[in-house]
């Protein structure tokens, strides 16, 4: 696990509770697996920029969003 995957799953997790997202309502907008979800913010599985493209977006986050 690198440190990039551990911070992109603790800037994934905040920006989802912020929203008062659960998992699952990421994942489905997503079209993952709440499971799935918790790996990413866990940094289990590392996020492909395809799936890191649409978690932005579900979480319409953009440059600002730091």
């Amino acid at each position: 696990m690198h440190d990039l995957d551990r911070h992109i799953g603790r800037r994934l997790r905040g920006r989802r509770r912020a929203l008062g997202l659960t998992q699952a309502d990421l994942a489905a907008d997503v079209g993952v697996t709440f499971q799935q979800i918790q790996k990413y913010e866990q940094a289990v599985t590392r996020t492909s920029s395809a799936t890191l493209w649409k978690l932005a977006c579900a979480l319409d986050a953009d440059r600002s969003a730091a």
